[in-house]
């Protein structure tokens, strides 16, 4: 979950050739820098991007993790330093639009009786074309959405201004999306001894699936309900 690192072409491989195998994968992918812990301390950050070097891999599989930010009115809150009472700091708890609360985007079994969940700065998906590969919206976005591209700039000081829906014209951005069906593995045609020399390429795969998410931070569960 959230590489920080770029995948050298053998890691790929691996993986690819794991997937065309009958192996199953859940990509939570963060593609550009933006943290929470950055924007605290220094108020206005630039984001920048990783550099995964997989953009061609998930292309090939039929899914596109934009180098961006969505943004949405229907967001978390964060706290903030709001002023002094009794000679204590106090805070306020401010709606942040760079952490969206998500519904899901379908009636499948893995997401129909999910809870809206929390992302941290998530990236739009987009799903390309790929003759028998089906493709199930799991999450999105609400439709008061809008998208920030790479380089960003992410500056604290929006808390002071009520989100406007006029400004927020992206409805419905995807955040998470199934794949599933039959997939082409993103190294046939290419020489791969240097690879693998014992290992033949297994070209392609006639029913596998893999999740695809922008934003590593979902796994970490970071709201639950009750004590148990």
């Amino acid at each position: 979950a959230k590489p920080r690192i770029s995948f050298s072409e053998m890691e790929k491989y691996y993986l690819d050739q794991y997937f065309m195998s009958g192996g199953k994968l859940i990509w939570l992918i963060d593609p550009i820098i933006a943290e929470m812990d950055s924007i605290g301390k220094y108020e206005i950050i630039m984001t920048a991007d990783y550099q995964l070097n997989i953009t061609d891999q998930l292309f090939k599989y039929g899914v596109r993790v934009n180098p961006d930010i969505v943004q949405d009115i229907q967001c978390h809150v964060i706290p903030i330093l709001a002023n002094f009472m009794g000679g204590q700091p106090t805070q306020e708890l401010v709606p942040w639009i760079y952490y969206p609360i998500i519904t899901h985007g379908s009636e499948n079994a893995m997401v129909r009786n999910v809870d809206p969940v929390l992302l941290n700065f998530p990236a739009s998906i987009d799903t390309l074309a790929k003759e028998g590969v089906k493709k199930t919206v799991l999450l999105k976005t609400s439709k008061f959405s809008r998208i920030s591209s790479n380089p960003a700039r992410v500056d604290l000081g929006i808390v002071q201004v009520k989100p406007d829906p006029r400004y927020f014209t992206k409805p419905s951005q995807i955040t998470g999306v199934m794949l599933e069906g039959k997939f082409e593995s993103a190294f046939k045609g290419r020489n791969t001894v240097q690879f693998d020399p014992i290992f033949k390429l297994i070209e392609k795969t006639d029913s596998n699936k893999m999740l695809v998410i922008s934003d590593g931070d979902l796994i970490r569960n970071q709201i639950k309900k009750g004590t148990g």
